[in-house]
């Protein structure tokens, strides 16, 4: 199977599912009087997935790297450094998902940008630790404080400063 055929392949299967979320999206309140409805952001994300997907699909088809794709029968085929890379990421997404409601969002979201910024190639560890602290503990900072949104919150005390997450 060709790179041009799995970008096909996969547009049209993010597509499906991005037209459904519309719909579904529809069938909630878009707007109330307080501001947008929990509608709003489920009908802009599908949108704007759908559109990608079909940009996606019109590029892998009609685009310039398409054409290159075709000439060179380029075989959808991993190397071993990234078929780690995709088990890595996998598995940090798996312990994102069972760590969060135990260990809180800006821990667990910490070691998961950690690791996946180790997976793709970053090897330097302060840059690897700043982006991690930024994109875990600044973005909890911010949900919490800025925007009142609350996200789980860890189960075991000092894990975050309390002036730092608020707990």
């Amino acid at each position: 199977m060709t790179t041009q055929r799995v970008y096909q392949i996969t547009s049209v299967a993010i597509f499906i599912p991005s037209v459904l979320l519309v719909r579904g999206a529809l069938e909630l309140h878009y707007y109330t009087p307080m501001g947008p409805g929990p509608g709003f952001f489920p009908f802009w994300l599908a949108l704007i997935l759908a559109l990608l997907s079909v940009i996606t699909f019109l590029e892998a088809t009609f685009g310039e790297a398409a054409r290159e794709l075709a000439r060179g029968k380029a075989d959808f085929a991993s190397d071993r450094a990234g078929l780690f890379r995709l088990v890595t990421l996998l598995l940090a997404l798996a312990g994102a998902a069972f760590f969060l409601e135990r260990v809180g969002y800006g821990a667990t979201m910490f070691v998961m940008n950690a690791v996946v910024l180790w997976a793709l190639g970053t090897r330097n560890p302060l840059t690897i630790l700043v982006v991690a602290a930024i994109g875990s503990f600044g973005i909890e900072y911010v949900f919490s404080h800025w925007l009142n949104v609350p996200l789980p919150s860890e189960d075991l005390p000092g894990l975050c400063p309390s002036w730092l997450c608020g707990a």
